[in-house]
This record gives C-alpha cells, sequence and structure tokens, in this order.
C-alpha cells in the first residue's frame, strides 16, 4: 500500500509521536509511507523521521486552493493508495480529492458539536474515523455529522520488546542524572504544560520528601509553543517548595526508554488524558502506576488491580497514594506485574498493526 500519512501538527506529544510511529513501523512492514507535516514543528526533527519520505510546508488551514491543488497533484503523481490524518483540523485541505479513501484517527475527545454545512460536507468525505477509546467514539457520535458505521475503535499499541532493548543501563542512567543508586525515584514523563499536573505532583512530594530523605522526583519533557515558561515556573515551585535538591528536570527527551527505566514510580496527574501512550510505556517497563481517573485513563487502569487512581488535581489524594506504595514494596511489585500482564495481553503493537492494515485493505479494495 502506499499510503500518506498527514499531520500538521505544531508541536509535538502523544497523537504526533503515534503518527510518527506508525508511519516507521508501516513502512518496516512493506509499504510505501509519506510523511506531509508542518515547518516549524518538532516533529520535523524527531529521530523516527530519519529515512522516510517527508513533505514539509505550512500548515493549510481549512481552506487553502492553492495547497488543495498541490496536494491533488501529489496524491496523483505518487499513486497514493490511502489518507491517514491525525488531526480533524487537516482533512478539509484534502476534502476534494477524490478516489482515494480518507481515514481519520481520532485521537481526542471532544463534546463540542461540529454539525454545520461545511462540517457536514468535510466528514462526509471521510471513508473512516478510527477512535482510540470507546469514550472518544461515544463523543464522536454525538458531536460530529458522521455516521456510526464509519467509526470503529482501535485502542493503541506498543512494542514492549523494542521498549526493553532501548531501556539501556538504569544505574548509568541515574547516575548521569546524579540520582542515588539507592533513592527511590518518582517519575512524571511528559510535556510541561499546566493541564498536565507536574506542579500538583511537586506540591505532593514535597508533603512527603522531608520524612524520607531517600525520595527524588524526575520530571521529563520540555515545554512547547503553547507553555512557554512553565519549566521556569516549576523550577521556582520547587525552590519555593525546598525540594529543588530533590528533582530532577531533564528537558525534552526524543527517548524516554531509558528514564522509565530508572523509576521505582510512575505518576500520571494529567486533569484529562484522552488515552495515556505514557502508561503503557510505563507499565511495559514493570513499573508500578498511580493515575488521574481522567478520560480514557480508567479503560486502561483499573484501581488496585494494575495502577491506583485518584482525582485529578487533589494534592492530599496524590500525596496519600504516593505514600501507600512508598510504604508498601509487595503492593508495588503486584500491580507493576498486573500492568505489565495488561500491556502484553491489550496493547501491542503487532495487534494494533494488523487490525489497522486490515481497516486500509478494506477501503482500498472497496
Amino acid at each position: 500500500m502506499k499510503i500518506l500519512e498527514v499531520c500538521f501538527s505544531p508541536m509535538i506529544g502523544g497523537g504526533e509521536l503515534y503518527c510518527l510511529n506508525t508511519s516507521r513501523q508501516l513502512q518496516e512492514r512493506g509499504h510505501d509511507i509519506f510523511l506531509w507535516m508542518t515547518s516549524g514543528s518538532p516533529a520535523t526533527d524527531h529521530p523516527l523521521v530519519q529515512g522516510m519520505r517527508v513533505q514539509i510546508s505550512p500548515a493549510p488551514g481549512y481552506f487553502n486552493p492553492i495547497f488543495t491543488w498541490k496536494a491533488i497533484q501529489f496524491v496523483k503523481d505518487q499513486g497514493i493508495d490511502l489518507i491517514h490524518f491525525h488531526r480533524s483540523a487537516n482533512i478539509a485541505a484534502f476534502a476534494a480529492i477524490r478516489n482515494v479513501p480518507l481515514v481519520l484517527t481520532q485521537h481526542i475527545a471532544s463534546n463540542r458539536p461540529k454539525k454545520d454545512l461545511f462540517h457536514r460536507w468535510v466528514y462526509g468525505r471521510l471513508n473512516l474515523m478510527l477512535a482510540i477509546t470507546p469514550q472518544v467514539r461515544d463523543c464522536a457520535w454525538k458531536a460530529l455529522p458522521i455516521s456510526q458505521e464509519k467509526i470503529s475503535v482501535l485502542p493503541y499499541g506498543i512494542d514492549a520488546d523494542n521498549l526493553l532493548a532501548r531501556r539501556g543501563d538504569p544505574v548509568q542512567t541515574r547516575r548521569s542524572l546524579n540520582l542515588p543508586e539507592d533513592a527511590l525515584v518518582i517519575g512524571l514523563v511528559g510535556r510541561l504544560d499546566p493541564p498536565k499536573g507536574q506542579a500538583v505532583l511537586l506540591k505532593a512530594f514535597a508533603t512527603l520528601c522531608h520524612q524520607n530523605l531517600q525520595l527524588y522526583l524526575l520530571l521529563v519533557g520540555g515545554t512547547d509553543q503553547h507553555s512557554r515558561g512553565y519549566d521556569h515556573y516549576l523550577e521556582n515551585l520547587a525552590r519555593e517548595l525546598g525540594i529543588a535538591e530533590r528533582v530532577r528536570f531533564t528537558g525534552f527527551q526524543a527517548d524516554t526508554a531509558p528514564f522509565h527505566a530508572c523509576l521505582d514510580l510512575f505518576v500520571l496527574a494529567s486533569d484529562e488524558e484522552t488515552f495515556g501512550l505514557v502508561l503503557l510505556e510505563a507499565m511495559a517497563q514493570g513499573k508500578p502506576i498511580i493515575a488521574t481517573n481522567a478520560g480514557g485513563v480508567t479503560g486502561i487502569i483499573q484501581d488496585g488491580v494494575n495502577g491506583l487512581l485518584i482525582a485529578p488535581r487533589d494534592e492530599l489524594a496524590l500525596a496519600q497514594a504516593l505514600t501507600r506504595m512508598i510504604e508498601d514494596e509487595n503492593l508495588r511489585r503486584r500491580l507493576a506485574e498486573a500492568g505489565a500482564k495488561s500491556v502484553r495481553e491489550k496493547y501491542t503493537l503487532s495487534r494494533h498493526l494488523g487490525r489497522l492494515e486490515k481497516h486500509f485493505t478494506e477501503l482500498i479494495q472497496r
């Protein structure tokens, strides 16, 4: 199959990384993949893009006749069989293309109605929407002008073996971060952004670390154009709380596997999380999880079974969950084992790609 993967996003997060990973994996499975990305996005410099066929241009917006004409010519010249979108805002620029199936992977849940004439035309051009969770699917049913038979649920998947192969030496990673080998390290991996809850975690951590000299906190991630300056805010907050010497900031990391590997406990503190791919990455590495019961997280984490769930923005609840985990090594081990089992049984990359290829093949043949 010749597939055009389209993602005109100015930032890099879970959806963008999914696009890059999927493109790379489909190419390795023998398909001809073309990536079309927006200029200025950090995703264009990601290591996963190396060796890929990439088109880079300014984001076209909703209506850009010149871009649409170029897109039509590109699809015709390259013999593209199918176009796969990762942002709904990008569909309109390609909607005039005929005889090529259009597929959207819906990465976020939105209840904002879009049933005006323009959106009826745009979504009418879609052949298939792949929702990453049942919640995303249900929101699409209610808010978007798309029939139910055109929506299918396809959860993310990860390559756990590849992840483990990239983990490196956790002891060496700790040394590079000036973390004691015998420390208990709590970590949050994700973009530095207020809704991701890093400030809540810092405050909860501050109530514990003065009582336990072996506790350290690792925050992995950088800011983007929407959250510039938030890293400095967090660093100042750590100083104000008197915990700066116990907190490590790594900045943006293209490969987070070594940082997951050096953790003892993983926290997802987001206000809202449609899926939480980073959860699967931590679980695959055998890390016990504390996560907020926000959005699609509850489809992955069962409270007390393969992780602990707390309410978003609740510093006290997070501090209590951290204390429970820190004091009970058996609990950490049990939840970590159950989490790794969940990934192996439900969220493998091979299963995900197989279903994706099946959808694509059926649409092209149809």
